[in-house]
């Protein structure tokens, strides 16, 4: 009954930190979507989508770095 507590906690941590590492890395690329600047690449549009998607990933929230998206440059 404890470990299950446990691993509830520990899960919705691992959430928490996934979350706020996603919104981290989509503020970081903001300027790429600012209006006065050029458009977006394509690989940009689908990094910041992925960025987005990263909840619905099977790992999620258990996500490893190969789980996350390669920011193009």
């Amino acid at each position: 009954f404890i470990t299950n507590r446990t691993n509830r906690v520990w899960a919705m941590d691992w959430d928490s930190h996934n979350r706020s590492t996603r919104n981290t890395l989509l503020f970081e690329t903001d300027h790429w979507a600012y209006q006065d600047t050029a458009d977006m690449t394509s690989a940009q549009i689908t990094y910041r989508q992925a960025l987005r998607d990263i909840t619905a990933h099977e790992n999620f929230p258990n996500l490893a770095n190969e789980d996350w998206p390669a920011k193009p440059e």
